[in-house]
């Protein structure tokens, strides 16, 4: 399910967004220290201060006004991760029709298969019956040996034809439900330097 998957690409980045958009609302705390060595006798009260002296900060920093701004790039940020969930839900959606309508559409042709099948040894036998009728009791034309032989091959043709759609639906059915890679047994496998992880 690739689309599925891009879509919950687009969340976990939209929740990205939002996360940091929120961040920047937010008040930053630091502790900053500062350690100033004096090398000689020359610096302001010198006779009152230690050559080596210590200081500590704590400091705290936040965006008072920006004119919306911080706002704006939130509530956008929202509306994207909105919009990405919808596109998710939309990728599933349509994921499950596909696999509802492949999967329907098998059915039906599975039953076609069933049915040519018959009908595959339906025509087998009309055109055995007029050899026969044409070689033994000569009662036959030969133009109708030759239509019995093409509706035979007419017969396999279709058959072959309804299973190549049958097979491109499973296909389908595997794609949809992201099961291809595990079918085909590619999981942690290494194809041209690229290894394919589940």
């Amino acid at each position: 399910m690739p689309s599925v998957l891009a879509a919950r690409a687009q969340v976990n980045q939209a929740a990205a967004q939002l996360a940091g958009a929120e961040a920047q609302m937010k008040p930053t705390i630091s502790v900053e220290s500062d350690v100033t060595h004096y090398l000689n006798d020359r610096y302001a009260n010198s006779e009152q201060l230690d050559r080596t002296q210590y200081s500590a900060y704590v400091r705290v920093k936040m965006p008072i006004y920006q004119g919306g701004g911080l706002t704006a790039n939130r509530d956008a940020a929202q509306y994207s991760l909105d919009a990405a969930t919808t596109a998710v839900r939309s990728a599933q959606l349509e994921v499950r029709q596909q696999l509802s309508a492949a999967q329907n559409a098998s059915v039906s042709l599975e039953q076609a298969l069933q049915i040519q099948a018959r009908q595959q040894l339906l025509t087998q036998k009309t055109r055995e019956l007029y050899q026969q009728q044409y070689l033994d009791l000569g009662s036959r034309p030969f133009l109708d040996v030759l239509n019995a032989e093409q509706e035979v091959y007419q017969a396999r043709f279709t058959q072959q034809e309804t299973q190549s759609q049958l097979r491109t639906l499973q296909l389908d059915c595997l794609y949809n439900t992201g099961r291809t890679r595990q079918q085909f047994a590619l999981n942690n496998q290494s194809i041209q330097g690229v290894e394919i992880q589940p």
